[in-house]
């Protein structure tokens, strides 16, 4: 439960920390997409990082599903790649989200 809390509390950045409106539509020059990241840049460092920091939350999340289901016998091993897997995909996203913030 502590997991899916955690993970939730992305909603905190998402809609609470103000990191501009990016122009991502079709056809949008790359100049104008960096010159608003560069705008906002305290804003994205403050959402990579709280980002971050929630996406533990699912590391918790499926650790106590993997561990609701070793205590009820049932075969885990799906959990266990999930358990194995997310803590690799926590670094690789929290590295790649905060490299729009630092090559300015």
């Amino acid at each position: 439960m502590t997991g899916a809390i955690l993970y939730l509390l992305e909603w905190v950045a998402i809609l609470g920390i103000n990191s501009g409106n990016v122009p991502a539509g079709h056809g949008a020059k790359p100049a104008d997409i960096f010159a608003t990241y560069a705008n906002h840049e305290s804003g994205i460092a403050l959402s990579a990082a709280w980002f971050s920091v929630v996406l533990l939350g699912r590391i918790l999340f499926v650790a106590g599903i993997r561990d609701g289901l070793r205590r009820s016998g049932a075969q885990t091993l799906l959990a266990d790649f999930a358990l194995a897997a997310w803590p690799s995909a926590w670094c690789w996203r929290s590295r790649h989200m905060g490299l729009p913030v630092v090559r300015h």
